[in-house]
């Protein structure tokens, strides 16, 4: 069996553009760092924040520096120009180890992208300064730093306005939505227009950037570029409560793994796994047994190479080191595909949303807004259909309020 390269070649493109990306030169991440360590004054939580983000920072710049990029590519580039169009099995699994370097690389460059983005942002918030010198100090900046650093911004701001009349907040100034079990509705909203504007603004050829929260009204927010604004009402749809609870099952497990496992220091990959709740239920089960398959890695000789054990009850396959960074990956997000079946269900969970905004019967207070229906899942191949499904049903009736809905996911958008 051989396999086409054209999806590796892809799959290489779209990492090495995001490696690419300069946002913040080293010298700015270290002077941020530098004030971060000598706040004397500020919110408490705005400067226990602050040294969290620090120590994120160092942590990814850490481990950045270990992850050895430029060779593993030039590998992955001459290897597969060695092998040509057709990759023979044998040697495709070689690749992809590779290029899950390379993606792993990526994901923790971007974690390291977006703790910098809310330094920054908490930077200016600590100092007192208005939005009018925010705008005015990233003025010069490319228009996505600019969309990150003052939305976090608002973002730090909705935050204190929270604090100050004594109301919860999750986690405090630190631009985080949290789990999907657990999630405060102003954090939702903000990590929705955080990730929907750049997609949405690719899509209709503008720059939108935020101007403000609207508080309890709708539209929740108003974003503005130099040909107009526009108001943005943010919803949140899922398939079912055990979709939203798939996350706590999640981090429960992750938390118990790391905190019972005698073998803390050895990276551990999860390559196939079924969902988390069944693992969450078996936890104690699956804990033992990595012991075991820990224990037989660590007498191992040669510990160069990963060692690959697998749980066919609970379809488990898991990789064991070679590093020792005490990480707990996970090869891609997992994407149930439930056919119509799942786009029936959606769409149902979308249409109810949508027909609740609408009979509320409350007009935003400008024009025109768009509504933003988070999916809290992932969209399946099939999104045009979910979304004709969706139009079926509602037809136009939302255009007395809306201009334009459109479904959402952390990774694509697609109107409805």
């Amino acid at each position: 069996m051989r396999f086409k390269r054209c999806a590796l070649r892809e799959g290489l493109k779209l990492l090495i553009s995001k490696v690419n990306r300069v946002y913040i030169s080293e010298d700015n991440v270290n002077a941020i760092i530098a004030r971060a360590e000598t706040y004397q004054t500020g919110h408490p939580l705005a400067i226990k924040a602050a040294t969290e983000l620090v120590a994120k920072i160092k942590s990814h710049l850490g481990l950045l520096s270990s992850l050895d990029y430029q060779n593993t590519l030039k590998e992955y580039e001459a290897k597969t120009q060695e092998l040509g169009d057709n990759i023979p099995t044998a040697e495709l699994e070689y690749l992809c180890l590779l290029e899950g370097k390379l993606n792993r690389h990526t994901i923790v460059l971007g974690k390291k992208d977006d703790a910098v983005f809310t330094l920054v942002a908490l930077d200016f918030f600590i100092n007192g300064v208005t939005r009018a010198t925010v705008d005015k100090a990233l003025e010069s900046d490319e228009w996505y730093f600019k969309h990150q650093v003052l939305t976090r911004f608002e973002w730090h701001i909705a935050h204190s306005e929270l604090l100050n009349s004594e109301k919860s907040v999750n986690m405090p100034f630190l631009n985080d939505v949290g789990s999907a079990h657990n999630r405060k509705t102003i954090d939702r909203e903000y990590h929705t227009l955080l990730n929907f504007l750049p997609l949405y603004n690719k899509s209709v050829e503008r720059e939108f950037l935020l101007k403000r929260h609207n508080g309890n009204n709708c539209p929740d927010f108003v974003v503005a570029d130099s040909l107009g604004e526009l108001g943005v009402e943010i919803t949140e749809a899922a398939s079912s409560a055990d979709a939203c609870l798939e996350q706590k099952y999640r981090e429960t497990f992750i938390d118990k793994l790391k905190g019972t496992l005698s073998d803390s220091a050895t990276d551990i990959t999860f390559w196939d796994y079924p969902k988390w709740k069944i693992i969450a239920e078996n936890d104690m089960t699956i804990i033992s047994w990595l012991d075991i398959e820990l224990k037989k890695y660590s007498e191992q000789t040669n510990k160069t190479d990963p060692y690959y054990c697998e749980m066919k009850d609970l379809g488990l396959n898991v990789q064991l080191g070679p590093r020792t960074t005490g990480h707990i990956f996970e090869m891609g997000r997992r994407e149930f595909d439930y056919g119509s079946a799942w786009r029936d269900v959606i769409c149902e969970q979308v249409v109810r949303v949508i027909s609740h905004k609408i009979s509320k019967g409350s007009q935003p207070a400008m024009s025109p807004t768009i509504m933003v229906v988070y999916i809290n899942e992932f969209l399946n191949s099939n999104a045009a259909a979910l979304s004709k499904s969706i139009a079926d049903r509602i037809g136009f009736s939302y255009k007395s309020m809306f201009e334009n809905i459109w479904l959402f996911t952390d990774s694509q958008i697609i109107s409805v």
